[in-house]
């Protein structure tokens, strides 16, 4: 956006729903660009006008393939859970507490505030190994008992760049 404000002031923006649908709109209009991965470059046959204009390098995405089934353990998992703690000083020290005991490797964490529910919010964890796993199980077990809402979103191969990515 910072590039976008700088270069091109004059231009309209216009939001759309995936960079997929932005870049299927360039290859059918010449008067469109569009903001793209070297993916949808590549399927739409775009031009690359200029390369690198994001705010923050090393940026990522995440996508998620939801499934009926959990993948196998791979070796190289991660673990995803969306909790709410109890409102009470030290909770979060507490669940902290929980991962540290069972020797989990917390990868990510992330808060995000409960919609309609001011100064409520919701933990993202990504925590290094999958639920088969005893000591993911474990700590599952004790975190499900400690918090006022708990959801395992699922385990699965992380990817390759998973390994720097949140270092």
């Amino acid at each position: 956006r910072e590039w976008l404000r700088k270069h091109l002031p004059s231009i309209p923006t216009l939001p759309v729903f995936s960079t997929g649908a932005a870049a299927q709109m360039a290859a059918n209009n010449p008067n469109i660009g569009a903001i793209a991965s070297s993916l949808a470059i590549t399927t739409y046959q775009l031009q690359v006008v200029v390369q690198g204009i994001e705010d923050y390098r090393g940026n990522t995405t995440r996508f998620l393939v939801i499934g009926k089934k959990s993948p196998s353990r791979s070796g190289m998992d991660r673990t995803s859970l969306l909790i709410g703690l109890m409102d009470r000083p030290g909770s979060l020290n507490q669940i902290l507490t929980v991962l540290s005991e069972e020797g989990i490797n917390l990868a990510k964490i992330e808060s995000r505030p409960i919609k309609g529910k001011q100064w409520k919010y919701l933990f993202f964890l990504d925590m290094l190994g999958h639920i088969e796993d005893t000591r993911i199980q474990q700590g599952c077990d004790k975190l499900r008992a400690m918090c006022s809402y708990f959801e395992w979103l699922g385990s699965y191969p992380q990817s390759e760049d998973a390994s720097t990515a949140d270092s």
